[in-house]
């Protein structure tokens, strides 16, 4: 990026990253206005990793945002999650995209944390074989996550007679 940065990020793996304050005001709702803070040359600090907060950040330019799909789960569930927290909405929107296509269990997990019926409704089906087990341990103690698969909707059955 050829902008000049004002704003250097630490990831909670102490990696330093370079940002543009007006970019975040921009392209995220998560981050403070430029006219709200004042300028510093120490780090802030963010409790998501480098290579997570460098993702986010080309989310908030003026180009062609990164595909996803070479990524592993973990990382683009990583981006989702920043994404959500930051409310950076194309971020969101890839994520989004990504995961209900690749997948649905975790897909699921994301849906009902944060709200997404749609996303919930879209996968449903392709949750069916997963065992109770299964989803009691993704949950994490989430119980909206057991409740909300328990009550997923069955697609009616046709029979070829």
């Amino acid at each position: 990026c050829i902008l000049r940065v004002d704003l250097v990020l630490k990831s909670s793996g102490g990696k330093l990253i370079g940002a543009h304050r007006t970019n975040m005001e921009h392209f995220s709702d998560g981050f403070p206005t430029c006219d709200s803070v004042t300028s510093t040359s120490e780090p802030v600090p963010l409790t998501e990793d480098g290579e997570t907060l460098t993702l986010l950040l080309k989310f908030m330019h003026k180009h062609k945002y990164p595909g996803l799909t070479p990524m592993d789960a973990p990382s683009v569930f990583a981006l989702a999650e920043a994404a959500e927290k930051y409310m950076v909405y194309s971020a969101m929107a890839s994520s989004h995209a990504y995961i209900e296509r690749e997948h649905p269990v975790l897909s699921l997990c994301y849906a009902v944390k944060f709200n997404y019926p749609a996303i919930a409704d879209a996968v449903s089906h392709l949750t069916l074989l997963v065992s109770i087990e299964e989803i009691q341990r993704l949950s994490n103690s989430n119980h909206r996550l057991v409740y909300a698969w328990v009550r997923l909707p069955v697609p009616s059955l046709k029979y070829p007679y």
